[in-house]
């Protein structure tokens, strides 16, 4: 499970108009996946993430987050980038404050989780483990919106099912299919 923010339609068709170099190995995400992770938890107990997600969305219900006004404004860009040749992001900036608050909120410990883990605001849009993205990296793109909710979501690992013709199940990322379990609306939004 992880918590999440969503670019709006606007910021996605802005990401979607990147030229996409179609090259056997390499994964595209699809936009509907698209999102900023801002605290990954890992496999957790549902109900306790779902009780200690309440608890934070009534923390922002009163205001106690560096969620309001410019720390929820984002800017995507300036341009793509990778983490090592495997993964190519949009960086996106903006939510720090939110992201170090949150990760210091009370949640449940599981596997895999990224406690003291750097965070570093992106929207990843493609993988690959065989091809080295680095070539694809350094396109420009800017967008910016305001983060209007944050999301607590599921990772659901896809097996057999229906695909689409890029190898995957229509709204997934490749390997999970994401759905969202709570939203919590941000101060002032």
């Amino acid at each position: 499970m992880f918590l999440a923010l969503w670019p709006p339609p606007d910021a996605r068709s802005v990401i979607e108009a990147l030229p996409r170099n179609e090259v056997a190995g390499v994964r595209f995400m699809s936009p509907e996946t698209w999102h900023l992770t801002l605290h990954f938890l890992g496999e957790v107990n549902e109900e306790a993430a779902t009780g200690a997600f309440d608890q934070m969305a009534k923390h922002l219900l009163e205001g106690a987050s560096p969620a309001k006004g410019s720390a929820t404004r984002l800017i995507a860009g300036p341009e793509t980038a990778t983490f090592g040749s495997h993964v190519l992001y949009v960086p996106v900036r903006g939510c720090e404050a939110l992201a170090s608050w949150l990760a210091s909120q009370p949640w449940p410990s599981g596997k895999g989780g990224s406690p003291g883990r750097r965070f570093r605001g992106h929207i990843t849009i493609a993988r690959s483990s065989s091809v080295d993205l680095r070539k694809m990296a350094g396109q420009r793109v800017s967008s910016s919106w305001q983060a209007g909710e944050i999301t607590l979501v599921r990772s659901v690992p896809l097996t057999g099912g229906a695909r689409s013709a890029a190898g995957r199940e229509p709204g997934s990322a490749g390997g999970a299919s994401y759905e969202v379990v709570r939203h919590a609306k941000l101060q002032g939004m």
